[in-house]
């Protein structure tokens, strides 16, 4: 199971790709991501078989991504329980700055790939749900992501029973589910949130923890930890930037590539 450091990354190399994301001036994450896409030297050194070139935005030079991204569904699971509405949580919404920023990046590559929202506290709301949509459509993904009023409690397991009642629905057919449920971690998970990720695809699930104020102590942390994950990463900074990041990087590994590491902010930022 990959653990994220959540430490910041080298300068990249010349030649590389790499994020910025803009924030106003009461510091509030915005949700543009500038994805300045030069290739990365390992990007192009040993290319696998199935891979091509998508164009950016700016019409740069191509991002690399597989055909088989063209067949993703990415799924955001958003903690809005009454923790991330405090000042020691996420009161500006920088998780969902960070999902848009993902958004972006995916509707520069193939046009295939899909998003779904699935919001939760007490319970994970079905009127709240954003089934699996085209990235193309991105005022219905905006909208899917707004942040409603504080959903109450903790209740991670019906989050995961609601992504599943989806998916069934759906039928997954030969698409990738990535399953990202991003979380201040402060909630007691045990044996029925770990059920529920077993009842999910292997591998799928894909925990962002973002623990600003370290309300999530060490033995909390462990039980979200020993959830049978794809992957866990933990962040002590609420930054859009590196919540993008480790996203991005769990999809593009699914398709075969990897992200360039962030960049270290300049001392004007």
């Amino acid at each position: 199971m990959a653990m994220g450091t959540g430490r910041r990354g080298h300068e990249p190399p010349d030649g590389s790709a790499f994020w910025g994301v803009g924030f106003s001036p009461d510091g509030a994450a915005s949700s543009g991501l500038c994805c300045h896409s030069r290739l990365h030297p390992s990007a192009t050194s040993g290319r696998p078989r199935g891979l091509r070139q998508v164009c950016s935005p700016q019409g740069s030079e191509p991002v690399v991504a597989t055909a088989s991204a063209q067949q993703v569904d990415v799924y955001f699971l958003l903690d809005d329980s009454g923790s991330m509405y405090v000042s020691s949580g996420d009161p500006k919404a920088v998780r969902r700055a960070a999902a848009l920023s993902v958004v972006q990046l995916l509707g520069a590559g193939p046009s295939g790939s899909r998003v779904c929202v699935i919001h939760w506290g007490s319970s994970a709301p079905s009127e709240l749900v954003l089934r699996p949509t085209a990235v193309r459509h991105t005022a219905a993904i905006k909208k899917g992501l707004e942040i409603p009023p504080t959903l109450g409690g903790n209740n991670f397991p019906a989050a995961l029973q609601r992504c599943r009642e989806v998916l069934e629905v759906q039928g997954s057919g030969d698409r990738t589910s990535l399953i990202f449920p991003i979380t201040d971690g402060i909630e007691e998970v045990g044996a029925a949130a770990a059920a529920e990720v077993s009842l999910l695809p292997p591998t799928a699930v894909h925990v962002l923890l973002v623990d600003h104020s370290h309300g999530c102590v060490p033995n909390l942390e462990a039980r979200w930890a020993s959830l049978p994950l794809g992957s866990f990463t933990r962040l002590d900074v609420l930054d859009t930037r590196q919540m993008a990041w480790q996203i991005a990087q769990v999809v593009a590994r699914a398709v075969g590539t990897e992200m360039p590491p962030l960049p270290t902010p300049s001392s004007s930022t």
